[in-house]
């Protein structure tokens, strides 16, 4: 099976995988305004911690890629930063999946519940075979749907701060 998705995977150019995704930032902080202070870190101790390896410096602020991973919350980025930019006490949510149905393969009647398999959560619901649904209650917005799913149909959003 994994040849199947692989060739899926190829008919997708890198371009249209990343697509035009909103900048995501790790979910412990407080105020955007915040991450200006990212500027001063030299050392970046939040983008070593990350053990998903999943935060990349963008424009020195620590951003979210979820193109190979998801967030597992485990914290650790939090505990590193040393300027108080993130914090364990402003964990929140990251936001919220959508599943953009025209490029989706099971809304388009080809089997694939790659996004189901990986999500922790169970935040994805299927008609059947077909049809699936991001059940907002319960998406974190983890992302770890985002880079398994062969048609680059998954985006998470950032959620209200």
């Amino acid at each position: 099976m994994s040849g199947r998705r692989e060739f899926f995977r190829a008919l997708i150019s890198p371009a249209t995988q990343r697509g035009e995704a909103e900048s995501l930032h790790p979910p412990y902080f407080k105020n955007e305004a915040d991450f200006e202070k990212c500027r001063e870190c030299e050392d970046k101790k939040c983008y070593l911690a990350c053990e998903e390896k999943i935060l990349k410096i963008l424009e020195e602020k620590p951003v979210l890629d979820f193109s190979k991973s998801g967030c597992t919350y485990c914290d650790e980025c939090a505990l590193a930063c040393d300027h108080g930019v993130l914090d364990v006490e402003f964990r929140s949510d990251i936001g919220i999946a959508s599943i953009e149905i025209l490029k989706c393969m099971a809304w388009n009647r080809t089997i694939c519940s790659m996004c189901n398999d990986v999500c922790d959560q169970k935040a994805i619901r299927f008609s059947g075979f077909f049809n699936p649904q991001i059940d907002e209650a319960l998406c974190n917005g983890c992302g770890f749907c985002i880079g398994v799913c062969p048609s680059a149909a998954i985006k998470v959003k950032r959620g209200e701060k």
